[in-house]
């Protein structure tokens, strides 16, 4: 049978729905989160609900009788939020179980090219925002950065600072998804946030902000200004967000 599938948005819910899928042996049209918009659809969609140990079972496949760069490809293509990431991943999958690690040398396979093109995209967003997160402090002592991405990176980013910023409380906040990871120094959680009112700074943080101003004036060499070069390593999408340009 042909199938609508809907999920509830989540990586272990997408997990969950490819498993069933492959156990009855279909061959799905679509697969779309529970929020996405059904009124295309020419047959009521399946509700397939999460259930977590289905979707470890299946993770623990895609690394053992695939790879650990396979999981890496399925974790990266999700996070893209591409409309198509679902139907992508669940060929994507079925092909690695069929044929191991050797997916990953197909890449005539629509499928595979699909995941592998949305990987590198999303890795590329992943080191660059590494470099262009800056932090404020706030009044209370944390430390507090934004980001807006195209991608959802922030599960991605985050083990990065928690290495780095290990000794601080701090947050990260995605304003386009009103997502936070929050690190109190002992762990980091993921949580959906929506802010009441301004924050409040530390008196500190504008002595912060100088010093940072006072470095980029420093290190940059104004008769070799070369504007249209900085746009290509520092989009304005990050440079617009970043203490020292502003």
């Amino acid at each position: 049978m042909l199938g609508h599938y809907i999920y509830d948005g989540t990586f272990y819910g997408l997990m969950t729905t490819i498993a069933r899928i492959l156990e009855w042996n279909d061959s799905p049209t679509s697969i779309q989160p529970a929020a996405a918009n059904m009124a295309d659809l020419s047959a009521e969609p399946t509700r397939v609900e999460t259930v977590e140990i289905i979707a470890e079972d299946l993770l623990f496949q895609i690394r053992n009788e695939i790879s650990d760069l396979a999981y890496d490809h399925v974790l990266y293509t999700f996070l893209s939020e591409h409309k198509q990431s679902e139907i992508i991943l669940y060929h994507y999958i079925r092909k690695g179980l069929m044929v191991g690690a050797r997916v990953d040398r197909l890449l005539t396979d629509r499928w595979v090219a699909k995941a592998h093109a949305l990987t590198r995209k999303v890795e590329r967003e992943v080191h660059r925002c590494k470099g262009f997160v800056r932090f404020s402090t706030l009044a209370e002592g944390a430390c507090y950065a934004t980001i807006e991405t195209k991608y959802y990176i922030l599960p991605l980013i985050a083990p990065h600072f928690v290495k780095h910023f290990a000794d601080q409380c701090w947050i990260i906040h995605d304003l386009g998804r009103n997502k936070a990871a929050i690190y109190n120094r002992k762990a980091i959680c993921l949580s959906d946030v929506s802010l009441a009112e301004d924050l409040l700074f530390s008196h500190a943080d504008d002595e912060h902000k100088r010093l940072w101003k006072q470095y980029y004036n420093a290190v940059g060499i104004f008769e070799h200004k070369n504007a249209k070069l900085r746009q290509q390593f520092m989009p304005l999408k990050y440079a617009s967000r970043l203490i020292e340009t502003k």
